[in-house]
């Protein structure tokens, strides 16, 4: 995830959008937030779209918002 955050810094990426297609809701959280704090390391300013608080919803889970 860290490499990946950095390659999308290193592109000049503006816009990243996480989804959770094929993960468990009961861990996503977690790497959510992680994504999220590579993505601020690189100290590019970017856009971070994730989907973690409609999956939430769905199943009717407390929201967790993190940012």
């Amino acid at each position: 995830m860290k490499l990946d955050a950095q390659t999308f810094a290193d592109w000049e990426v503006d816009y990243v959008k996480l989804d959770g297609c094929y993960a468990s809701v009961f861990t996503m959280d977690e790497g959510y937030r992680e994504f999220g704090k590579y993505l601020n390391e690189t100290g590019r300013p970017m856009v971070y779209s994730c989907s973690l608080p409609a999956y939430q919803e769905e199943r009717k889970m407390e929201v967790c918002i993190f940012f």
